[in-house]
């Protein structure tokens, strides 16, 4: 299955937000060659796992690994035809955790919260994850870190706050405490890309760690 038309549960916003996660790939000398993905890319699969249909064509070897806590969501995923994909069922943490052989080749980490970029959770979430994002990067010598979380109910202010501390330990890795211009995208869910500082919708934080989108795609 290697549509990339919008699926049933995808909206026209999340779906940009997905191609620019991916299109960071481009400035990577590692994680891709000749237009195929080296590492696998590991995330929340979804209804409909509307990213591996995005990257569909460029799996194989490296494969699309998809987690959803909730059964019913792997069984039709494990029921369709997805070549190079394998799905989950369970958290993404405890996966990462307990079946380090099945995340030993992960290159690529797209993480969706429920939480909000609000206060000490997602924090914890993210902190989590942070050892293996760094071992991997020591493994493959690049990685992408990506954390998509929504951004109501609180300020532009306190949500800016809460991602640096969720980062905080990554980013003082990369030797800065800031996020570069290029590494926050904002969106909402009704289609439209958010303005810069707006106190809603969703946010998405990418890390490229160990190289650089392309100039053309960070100008875009």
């Amino acid at each position: 299955m290697t549509t990339t038309t919008l699926t049933t549960f995808e909206t026209v916003a999340k779906r940009a937000s997905r191609e620019y996660n991916i299109a960071a790939l481009a400035g990577s000398d590692f994680l891709t060659r000749r237009n195929k993905l080296t590492r696998d890319w590991l995330e929340l699969a979804a209804d409909g796992a509307p990213t591996y249909n995005l990257l569909a064509s460029r799996l194989g070897p490296a494969r699309f690994l998809g987690v959803d806590k909730a059964p019913r969501v792997i069984k039709s995923l494990q029921a369709e035809n997805r070549p190079n994909a394998l799905f989950q069922a369970g958290l993404l943490h405890d996966v990462i955790a307990l079946q380090p052989r099945l995340v030993a080749n992960v290159g690529m980490l797209n993480f969706d919260s429920t939480r909000g970029w609000l206060g000490d959770k997602i924090v914890d979430e993210v902190h989590a994850l942070i050892p293996f994002v760094l071992q991997q990067y020591e493994r493959c010598g690049e990685f992408l870190f990506i954390v998509n979380a929504a951004e109501n109910r609180v300020s532009a202010a306190e949500a800016e706050a809460t991602r640096l501390r969720a980062f905080a330990p990554l980013l003082a890795q990369m030797g800065r405490d800031f996020f570069r211009e290029d590494e926050v995208y904002r969106y909402n869910m009704l289609g439209r890309q958010a303005t810069k500082g707006a106190s809603q919708g969703m946010v998405n934080v990418r890390l490229c760690i160990g190289f650089r989108p392309e100039p053309a795609e960070i100008a875009a």
